[in-house]
């Protein structure tokens, strides 16, 4: 089963890489089915597969990031 992660902060394709980068560096990559934006300052990830550790993981990664947090 796919879960959605709302981030916050996403207004580019350059915040979209930085997102995807940051949870691939994280260990992550396999897990990424998709990171785009969906409105003004807000953007989804969507995991694949994910378990409750690794969907926290992601939060966790994400809310390090400055300027973005997950809602």
């Amino acid at each position: 089963m796919n879960k959605v992660i709302k981030i916050s902060g996403m207004h580019c394709q350059g915040c979209v890489g930085l997102i995807r980068m940051e949870l691939a560096d994280g260990g992550l990559e396999e897990k990424i089915k998709d990171v785009r934006l969906v409105g003004d300052m807000l953007g989804e990830v969507e995991l694949q597969n994910a378990s409750a550790e690794e969907l926290a993981q992601a939060e966790k990664i994400i809310n390090k990031i400055e300027g973005y947090h997950t809602i």
